[in-house]
């Protein structure tokens, strides 16, 4: 099978099917998104619940659309960048932050498989 990155064109294949695209998501190798907006959250959470690598590169913090999200060690409100890195970051504790070589919103959230052997399965998971 060709897998999502499909026939070498660059643009991949659409995938139609909702069993597939489930298939394809239980099967990821690694959570990869690059300025996911809102869905920079479930991406991480996604990733721990399947136990995968990932890398997410937040940007907008959303503050009106996500008014439950708290820091974790103050309780406060997420409403700067640096807040929602924070609240990110604490999703799990091996989630580590660096810093991207380009201008604009640069910081990476990742963790490698390595990170991943001493997390517990249940991170990322709402509680």
């Amino acid at each position: 099978q060709d897998g999502a990155a499909g026939g070498g064109d660059g643009d991949g294949r659409p995938i139609a099917d909702a069993a597939e695209a489930l298939t394809l998501l239980r099967t990821c190798a690694a959570v990869v998104a690059l300025h996911p907006d809102q869905a920079a959250e479930f991406a991480i959470r996604f990733a721990l619940a399947l136990r995968r690598p990932f890398a997410v590169v937040p940007c907008c913090v959303y503050a009106a659309e996500f008014p439950r999200r708290r820091l974790p060690r103050t309780g406060a409100p997420v409403r700067t960048y640096e807040d929602l890195l924070e609240f990110l970051q604490g999703l799990s504790p091996g989630i580590r932050r660096e810093n991207l070589d380009f201008e604009g919103k640069r910081a990476v959230l990742f963790m490698t498989p390595a990170d991943l052997e001493g997390a517990s399965p249940a991170e990322g998971r709402d509680a």
